[in-house]
Formats: structure tokens, sequence, C-alpha cells
């Protein structure tokens, strides 16, 4: 008896452990509406956003949204918009010729000093050396 209940406990315990790794691992349900935010982010990145509006348009909690949105692309909604809005100043910079001065307004800095210090970690080097 005192066999058989080891081994009881043991099978238990590795169903909990499998239940336990499956639970944390993200769902493609979840993958497929994280794109859909991801989607959403990029066509409205230039217009002032909320979480609570961003959550209300795709149909979330803004916790949940939060939280999927982290889980599968390991960054908050905020840092995503932000490394996005960069982006687009970088390509304005090299591409159109556009002013320090002008990206900065179009990554959403006010301050260009601001700007030249998150362009610098975001991609390793100074707008100017982007501009044409």
């Amino acid at each position: 008896r005192a066999h058989a209940l080891d081994i009881m406990t043991e099978a238990l315990g590795v169903l909990v452990a499998a239940k336990a790794e499956r639970s944390s691992r993200p769902s493609h349900m979840s993958f497929q509406h994280s794109q859909r935010v991801r989607d959403y982010l990029i066509a409205h990145c230039d217009e002032d956003l909320t979480i609570e509006e961003i959550a209300q348009e795709v149909g979330f909690s803004a916790s949940t949204l939060q939280r999927h949105f982290k889980e599968h692309f390991g960054m908050t909604v905020f840092d995503f918009i932000r490394l996005r809005r960069l982006e687009m100043a970088r390509d304005a910079l090299e591409n159109n010729g556009t002013s320090i001065a002008r990206a900065a307004h179009m990554a959403g800095y006010n301050n260009t000093s601001s700007f030249t210090t998150a362009f610098r970690k975001a991609f390793g080097t100074t707008p100017s050396a982007f501009r044409r």
C-alpha cells in the first residue's frame, strides 16, 4: 500500500507540474489577439493613445491587453509605441532629410536632447548619423 501511494503521489506531482507548464505558456489565441493589438498600434501610433482607448478598440481589459502583449512581444505597449515612433523618425531622417527637430516632434519628443538620448539608446547612434 505504501508503495502504491508513493507511485500515486509521484504521478500527481508530474501531472500538476505539466499543467502548470502548459498554463504558463501564452496560448495561440492570445498571440492572435496580441497581433491585432500590434496591428492597431502600427496603424495609429502617430495618435495620442491611452491604454484604455487601445483596450476598448480591440475588446480587452487594459490589464489583459498589457499582460498578453508583454508575454508575446517582450515589451510593454508603450515601449512598442515609443520604438515604432523612433523608427518612423529614423526613416524620415534617412530618406527625407528631415531635420532633427522635426524628427523629434514626429517621435513625440518636445526636446531634441531627450530625443537624441532615446534615439541613441534604441539604435546605438545619434540621429545626425542617419540624416541625409
